[in-house]
């Protein structure tokens, strides 16, 4: 993936290094929001920064396939990164939110996360269910 189509590329819509970042500041306390994709069912996860530090490290975790895997991607008309199956799993997830925690992100849930703490595998699956298999 270029670095243009990240969340720093102009081309993204997104962070382009050189704007004004007022209109993030209901979110300065968070660098990274995650949420499910769908309100009501569903594992499927998206990951929305809310700072420019938050779109640096998705842009840089992007660029070299790490924490996330090769499925995931930058989705331009959301403005978020769709969490691959795989990346999204109760078995990924706390990892990719350990990632970020441990480079110094502040880490929010919304929606049917609200109230996980980030490591808890066994919240998800109550919570989120989904295949256990994956």
């Amino acid at each position: 993936m270029a670095a243009q189509d990240g969340p720093n590329g102009a081309a993204s819509g997104g962070f382009d290094g050189q704007g004004d970042d007022r209109r993030m500041g209901w979110f300065e306390k968070v660098d990274i929001g995650v949420r499910p994709r769908n309100v009501l069912d569903g594992t499927d996860i998206d990951l929305f920064p809310f700072s420019r530090r938050g779109a640096e490290w998705i842009a840089a975790g992007l660029a070299r396939c790490h924490p996330f895997d090769s499925k995931t991607h930058w989705s331009k008309e959301k403005r978020c990164l769709t969490l691959s199956d795989d990346d999204s799993s109760f078995i990924r997830l706390p990892f990719i939110v350990g990632a970020a925690k441990s480079a110094g992100m502040k880490v929010r849930f919304y929606g049917r996360l609200k109230g996980w703490d980030g490591g808890d595998a066994g919240w998800l699956i109550r919570n989120l269910g989904g295949d256990v298999q994956r």
